[in-house]
């Protein structure tokens, strides 16, 4: 296993455990636009992306979801 691998799986396993047991949709909640933006955009341009991964840029999308219906305009 290489290096990059390894650190793949490490984060992979981290993303996992911070999402386990947690609120995600309070933790999101004070997430900025800015930084939401940012996160959106890394899971559009993320190539074959890991399910962890996956899982997360979903919790994004209805966060941004969220936050454009609450506005009224498109905020991520």
């Amino acid at each position: 296993m290489t290096i990059f691998n390894r650190f793949r799986v490490l984060m992979i396993t981290m993303l996992i455990f911070t999402f386990i047991g947690c609120d995600v949709d309070s933790k999101l909640s004070n997430v900025s636009d800015r930084d939401m933006r940012m996160k959106i955009q890394e899971c559009k341009t993320a190539n074959s992306p890991a399910p962890a991964m996956i899982f997360a840029c979903e919790n994004y999308q209805r966060e941004c979801k969220k936050r454009n219906d609450k506005a009224g305009y498109f905020v991520c």
